[in-house]
């Protein structure tokens, strides 16, 4: 079966086209991807019905995204740096990100290392999006956003804050891992932060795990989105 890698992220196949990771949404099954193994390793996790189990877990990536997937000790093609071909898998939401469920029923295929795919270093970076793109879809994992700092308010300790940041396309509640850090953030400061867009019914929040203040012309750049869109 022939295949190759074209620049809109999708995998070709002779029976068909799989679909890139970015357009995975939580509820869907019967999934085809392709993707390239950035992390894996063993963990325990707490199920529902089966108690405590052992899985592998990891994050799979394409041009598009990163997801993570959780796949049953079973599938030990799950190599890091290997690109793989899953089928038949399923998206859930876990954690507040929409993961690829690699069950009993999936299937999975190696297709290699240095293959004409995006490669591990180039797969790692995290991928630049707007505040508006998060909103629309259902989480998404290990990315950057550039914003100002609209609002913060302090509840009952320096530290114990919600921060509200917009890039002008929307704002977002963000939370930053660090508590030292995040006591530095203030009213009109521009960052860069990187983390997760973790989704729920009640919309989605930033949580960096990394930041960083911006320059003063990206902040004044932000500044000015915010207020044409709230003047």
């Amino acid at each position: 079966m022939q295949q190759s890698y074209d620049k809109h992220g999708f995998f070709r196949f002779s029976g068909g086209e799989s679909r890139g990771l970015r357009s995975l949404r939580s509820g869907e099954t019967g999934i085809t991807t392709v993707g390239r193994v950035l992390e894996v390793a063993r963990r325990e996790l707490q199920t529902k019905d089966l108690g405590r189990k052992r899985v592998l877990y990891g994050v799979l990536a394409d041009e598009s995204a990163k997801v993570p997937f959780i796949a049953g000790m079973a599938h030990a093609e799950l190599v890091k740096n290997s690109v793989v071909t899953v089928e038949n898998a399923s998206v859930k939401q876990w954690q507040g990100l929409p993961t690829l469920y690699v069950g009993a029923s999936a299937s999975l295929r190696v297709l290699g290392t240095d293959i004409e795919f995006p490669t591990y270093a180039e797969l790692i970076k995290p991928r630049m999006m707007q505040i508006g793109e998060l909103h629309r879809g259902d989480g998404a994992c290990d990315v950057l956003i550039e914003a100002a700092v609209i609002s913060v308010t302090t509840d009952k300790s320096p530290v114990d804050r919600t921060v509200t940041v917009d890039d002008g396309t929307g704002a977002i509640s963000l939370i930053v891992r660090d508590k030292e850090q995040g006591a530095l953030i203030r009213f009109g400061m521009g960052l860069r932060a990187r983390g997760n867009a973790v989704c729920s019914g009640d919309g989605c929040v930033f949580m960096a795990e990394e930041m960083k203040e911006q320059s003063e012309a990206i902040l004044i750049h932000e500044l000015k989105s915010f207020l044409c869109r709230y003047t």
